[in-house]
């Protein structure tokens, strides 16, 4: 969670300098959270749609930054 918090945040101080208007998360779930491929398990869900904790991370975070009336 810390990782995915802190590239929100340069992402977001970086938004007006660079022209940032869309931030998008590479995978919501997991291809295979089980197996032993880490490329498989990057998603914010498991394979089952359980949430990992890094889920409500990033939720908060996109609560805090979204704009309203968008």
């Amino acid at each position: 969670m810390e990782v995915l918090e802190l590239v929100v945040g340069i992402v977001a101080g970086l938004a007006e300098r660079l022209a940032i208007e869309v931030y998008e998360y590479h995978a919501l779930r997991d291809a295979d959270s089980g197996g032993v491929e880490p490329v498989f398990q990057l998603g914010l869900l498991r394979d089952d749609y359980t949430p990992k904790p890094a889920f409500e991370a990033y939720r908060r975070l996109i609560a805090a930054r979204s704009l309203s009336g968008r």
